[in-house]
């Protein structure tokens, strides 16, 4: 695998993320890596909301620039457990990618593997008197769809479910278990 280029992504500030590309029978593939993506991928994991929220959005953020940089037009975006949940926020709410031609045509699908509470990437939307909502670079309007719940108000002390998030955004699910499909 060989290291191909560096990106910068803005998550809550700029940073450089290392891009490696490799050819598998023919598919391109390409990783992310950054010291705050992979350690630990659940809410158990060590780090405050701030370092996980960051995480996922640098992770999210990271494969559409790397979809941008390398001008892959995709025409199906998945994407697996809460940790990608905001690619299809950012995919349908944010003006870089929303707007963007490579795309329009693609259809984005979310992969639920555990619909337990501490895998759905909850988090707190105020934190110490800090609102986290912020982090993602979305308008307040875009706020429900990420909320924990339904009909909630980006000011309510409620939670953002990034697991939901991706539900919300995406245009098909894919569930592990039937059990799974029928909860949400």
């Amino acid at each position: 695998i060989d290291l191909v280029s560096r990106a910068t992504v803005k998550p809550a500030r700029d940073e450089l993320v290392d891009v490696y590309h490799a050819v598998v029978e023919g598919v391109k593939i390409y990783f992310l890596h950054h010291p705050s993506i992979g350690r630990e991928v659940y809410q158990q994991s060590r780090g405050s909301s701030i370092e996980q929220i960051e995480q996922a959005i640098l992770l999210s953020r990271g494969a559409l620039e790397v979809m941008r940089m390398f001008d892959i037009v995709p025409d199906f975006i998945v994407g697996n457990d809460w940790t990608t949940g905001p690619v299809f926020a950012y995919l349908k709410a944010h003006p870089r990618y929303k707007d963007d031609p490579r795309f329009k045509n693609a259809r984005f699908g979310y992969k639920i593997h555990n619909l337990g509470r501490i895998f759905q990437g909850r988090f707190y939307t105020i934190e110490h008197g800090k609102d986290l909502f912020p982090l993602f670079d979305l308008g307040g309007e875009h706020y429900p769809g990420m909320a924990n719940r339904a009909g909630a108000h980006p000011h309510h002390p409620a939670r953002i479910n990034l697991a939901r998030t991706g539900i919300y955004h995406s245009h098909f699910r894919q569930f592990v278990s039937r059990d799974y499909g029928v909860e949400s």
